[in-house]
């Protein structure tokens, strides 16, 4: 009837004139818009802006307060990083890659620089610039006791990796091409003790743990040794928010420039000499 169709046509207007107003910064309720994404970050941006937002780990190999203040590989190369952009660095912690995938996806940061690498895990919300470095990962063990030289020795071995980890990620992906079924535990984040420690008291055989972080640990564990290295290295990279494509690209270029000149090395092995000695202390 003629009636009902005049009815349903009057229905309709009225919904689309609220979704108007509201598209004017009226608010109704029951047609609630989306909030706009975040920007995404570029160099012009953050030279504008004067800042460079950056979050991180606290850790040896990534950032932590030194004898002299701020320290770390990844804060070193953040700081000079911003520098080449003219503008301050502004750094900010997080207790895991959880979390600092949250921190990246809430717009407030620019660089996730925590000594990562990639996975499906941040597609949603990142990219990820080349790897400026790669780490061997070591198969470490308590001396004294028989030291494992081949992976049989690992599969029959409690192994230990720490909770939410590149390590831990590192054997999810590698293990299924290693030729034989490895399992391990993962420590809590929040269990007082490290894979390390593990390790040092006996609670596990082995761990797997990445070679700068045992370069900055073994003065605290002269009982654990190195039993083998893995073939494949870990490749280290920075992530970038989704989208961030100039941004992406300058860090690329950024850091074969330093690596060219040598100042990447320069620096690792500095920070490296840096942390070592904070930990004598």
């Amino acid at each position: 009837p003629t009636g009902v169709r005049r009815g349903l046509f009057r229905a309709w207007a009225a919904v689309l004139a609220v979704c108007a107003l509201l598209a004017l910064g009226v608010g109704a309720p029951g047609c609630a818009a989306e909030p706009p994404p975040p920007p995404v970050p570029t160099p012009e941006a953050i030279k504008a802006r004067g800042v460079l937002r950056v979050a991180t780990l606290n850790s040896p190999t990534t950032y932590y307060l030194g004898t002299h203040g701020p320290d770390g590989l990844e804060y070193q190369l953040a700081a000079a990083f911003a520098r080449s952009l003219s503008a301050k660095l502004e750094i900010e912690t997080f207790p895991n890659r959880t979390a600092l995938r949250n921190a990246l996806a809430s717009g407030r940061f620019d660089v996730v620089a925590a000594h990562l690498s990639w996975d499906p895990a941040w597609e949603d919300v990142g990219e990820p610039s080349r790897p400026f470095d790669e780490v061997v990962q070591h198969w470490v063990y308590r001396r004294g006791k028989p030291r494992p030289t081949t992976l049989a020795d690992i599969a029959r071995s409690r192994v230990v990796v720490l909770e939410d980890s590149v390590e831990a990620l590192f054997l999810a992906r590698w293990s299924p091409d290693a030729g034989l079924p490895i399992e391990w535990i993962e420590i809590p984040r929040d269990g007082g003790i490290d894979a390390l420690d593990a390790v040092a008291d006996g609670t596990a055989d082995v761990a797997l743990v990445d070679a700068h972080e045992f370069g900055f640990a073994r003065v605290l564990h002269p009982e654990v040794g190195i039993a083998f290295s893995v073939p494949r290295r870990r490749p280290v990279q920075w992530i970038v928010p989704r989208g961030a494509r100039q941004l992406r690209e300058a860090i690329d270029a950024w850091m074969a420039r330093e690596r060219s000149s040598g100042r990447l090395a320069a620096l690792s092995q500095r920070a490296l000499q840096a942390s070592t000695q904070m930990r004598r202390l």
